[in-house]
């Protein structure tokens, strides 16, 4: 009974299992090493000449339309750019003139870990969406292809070749009938699912009480991020020489882009290997993480041993680019300016969370 108790409770799933822990308690021996590279670099900034044609490298308040447009257009969806006080009429004239049908995915030009991203099924949905959402929007269509991936890929500048150093497999989350139990019971029994209780009762108010025949698998959520429930699972044993050649082929098309992670779905592994079927809907520059460390499995020690390689990464290739190619780190002055601008950004997106998540 009292295991139970603590396996449906938000509160203790989140405190049991390291993959909810919060940001700081992974970035424990992260911030005093840091501050150990920014000696050597002499500046606290250093990380902003990793990816000189992306606003702060992409630590903070980069545009998502920006970086999509240095990616070679066969490894990415079409991508619409919707500018702030853009009526809806343009809007839905756009999605006619590029071909662009429902479902497809609607998030903020500027934003992280989810915030705000949605999946738009019709015409009314969208409408709503715009009208709640009074900032710089990009839609896509909806991917289908099965498999997600999270690979995080640096290469030092004047060199062909690169390295992955995290990949990551998205499961999302979704339940398995079994002819027995309704749609609400088989929620319960997962912890994952537990903690979307609030928005799954709303999105499935209408068949909490259907029973899901044995074998019948439901997708409870089409977003791969972790805060809306998508497991992330480390599949760094994927990894090979024909997978980096890949990726050595689309960054080497990405001018002033050396670290960072890509998002991405695609139908196999195998397809993925021979550079086919992959739509890149993200790249996320030096702010990424190696996203295996929220795999359920991942160690402390072993997140630890991640993140401080990262840094450690990041650093020489930042401090490369810096040297090889006059790249100036970025100024206290700029980084004023650019927390200012996020804080604002963060402050917006959050209100509008807040108003439609309460």
């Amino acid at each position: 009974m009292l295991r139970q108790f603590f396996r449906t409770k938000p509160f203790f799933i989140k405190l049991l299992n390291r993959e909810y822990w919060p940001i700081w308690a992974n970035y424990l021996p992260v911030f005093p090493y840091y501050l150990y590279l920014s000696a050597r670099a002499r500046s606290f900034f250093f990380f902003s000449a990793a990816n000189p044609n992306i606003e702060t490298g992409g630590m903070l308040g980069e545009s998502k339309i920006a970086i999509l447009d240095l990616i070679p257009s066969e490894y990415k969806p079409k991508s619409l750019f919707i500018k702030k006080g853009t009526n809806t009429k343009t809007v839905l004239e756009l999605l006619k003139i590029e071909a662009v049908d429902y479902p497809i995915i609607l998030k903020p030009d500027v934003g992280e870990r989810g915030l705000l991203v949605s999946k738009i099924n019709d015409e009314a949905t969208l409408r709503q969406k715009l009208a709640e959402n009074p900032i710089n929007l990009i839609i896509q269509p909806f991917i289908t292809y099965d498999e997600e991936y999270a690979i995080m890929y640096y290469r030092y500048p004047n060199q062909q070749e690169g390295k992955i150093i995290s990949i990551t497999k998205k499961e999302f989350l979704s339940v398995v009938g079994n002819g027995k139990n309704t749609l609400q019971e088989l929620i319960w029994q997962q912890s994952r699912a537990i903690l979307q209780w609030e928005k799954l009762k709303v999105e499935f108010a209408d068949r909490l009480n259907e029973v899901l025949p044995d074998g019948e698998r439901l997708e409870l959520v089409p977003i791969g991020n972790h805060s809306t429930g998508t497991m992330f699972v480390d599949a760094n044993h994927i990894n090979d020489r024909q997978l980096e050649r890949v990726f050595d082929k689309i960054a080497l098309q990405m001018e002033g882009v050396y670290f960072g992670r890509f998002d991405l779905k695609c139908r196999s592994v195998a397809d993925m290997k021979a550079g086919k079927t992959i739509e890149i809907v993200e790249f996320n520059g030096v702010g990424a993480e190696p996203a295996h460390i929220y795999d359920p499995s991942c160690s402390l020690w072993k997140c630890y041993g991640a993140l401080l390689n990262q840094w450690s990464i990041m650093y020489k290739v930042s401090t490369a680019v810096h040297r090889q190619l006059g790249v100036p780190y970025m100024t206290m002055e700029e980084t004023r300016r650019r927390l200012r601008e996020n804080k604002v950004l963060k402050l917006l997106h959050l209100s509008q969370y807040f108003k439609l998540n309460l």
